[in-house]
């Protein structure tokens, strides 16, 4: 990167920070990678739900063409304990420039199950279940400030880090082919370090609700209609993601689906009001998934040329083939989307 534009970057990092400070990502920033069967990312009550374990694998690449652009990874993991427990876990890495944050959320969850003559070898249409939830998470972030060179008392030139432990509640209800789920993150206060007293005490609480159904059970196409909401109590940011999905079967054990997401901002703010537009197309052979997805910015204000790219992998595993050998897609657990 040329000295301009590290001269650039590091202004533009200061003045965004000093307008936008409180309204920092701390902990898992909320994508589209849910759509691609990784609901897990959003809602801690999704742990556990389904048959067998999943391994799920992402990265994230915005402002391709820019130096030092932002990227994410994440690992997830999630398995069912007995009849009515999960858990998971996820380990993510965002960097943006010279931010960095890692994090762990573990997760368990209970569920109640309200009809009882539920069986592997059953209709999924007698599927009536509540599940509650708690995550535990750690964050740690890092400033690198070693190149910065603008004359400042309150740059150290050093890495600076901080760690942050929060907790999460979630709550799920699943009755037949529908679904939708609550999540409460960040319920306690955190400290941080800072020469402001009034920047100490940070509170992040944020409100994630999304529901959905299923329709085509049983049929070579199917459709998956949904909506996510999410606000911030504390800047008051919020926004809505209006999703819809489509599987097309193939053979015993293949489908293909496509997915297609538009964010709606609802800021007063002209720099937070960008809406988004997301493509997503996925495969799935057996017990492997890989996905693709394609976010364009939309508003007044585009970074580079606006664009965002993600890939997804997944595996599930101890996955066993039911005895019955018709198509469909309530009996067949490779194809029936259980785990919204």
């Amino acid at each position: 990167m040329s000295k301009n534009k590290l001269h650039l970057s590091l202004l533009l990092m200061i003045f965004l920070s000093s307008v936008f400070g409180l309204k920092a990502q701390v902990g898992l920033p909320l994508y589209s990678d849910y759509l691609s069967d990784n609901i897990i990312l959003l809602h801690p009550s999704a742990s556990g739900l389904g048959k067998g374990a999943k391994l799920r694998l992402t990265h994230r690449q915005q402002w391709a063409t820019q130096d030092d652009s932002p990227s994410f990874q994440t690992i997830s993991y999630t398995t069912a304990l007995g009849e009515k427990s999960g858990i998971g876990g996820v380990v993510f890495n965002d960097r943006n420039g010279y931010h960095k944050q890692l994090g762990l959320n573990l997760m368990y969850a209970y569920k109640l199950k309200f009809n009882d003559s539920q069986s592997r070898y059953r209709y999924k249409k007698d599927l009536n279940q509540l599940t509650f939830a708690l995550s535990a998470n750690y964050v740690q972030q890092s400033v690198d400030q070693r190149s910065f060179i603008i004359p400042d008392p309150i740059i150290s030139q050093t890495v600076q880090n901080q760690g942050f432990f929060n907790t999460d509640f979630s709550i799920a209800y699943h009755y037949k082919d529908g679904y939708s789920y609550l999540t409460v993150d960040n319920l306690m206060t955190n400290k941080q370090q800072t020469n402001n007293p009034s920047y100490q005490n940070l509170n992040r609480r944020k409100y994630i609700f999304n529901a959905g159904y299923f329709f085509g059970s049983g049929r070579k196409l199917q459709f998956e209609p949904s909506i996510l909401f999410q606000y911030n109590a504390v800047t008051h940011e919020q926004f809505m993601d209006i999703n819809t999905k489509a599987f097309r079967t193939m053979g015993r054990n293949k489908r293909i689906w496509m997915a297609m997401s538009y964010r709606a901002r609802f800021d007063k703010e002209v720099l937070s009001r960008m809406n988004q537009f997301t493509p997503i197309v996925g495969v799935e052979i057996d017990q492997y998934l890989m996905a693709y997805t394609y976010t364009q910015q939309l508003g007044p204000l585009l970074f580079g040329q606006g664009s965002y790219h993600q890939v997804t992998f997944g595996y599930r595993f101890k996955m066993s083939r039911l005895r019955n050998k018709k198509l469909n897609g309530r009996i067949n657990e490779y194809l029936y989307k259980s785990d919204n």
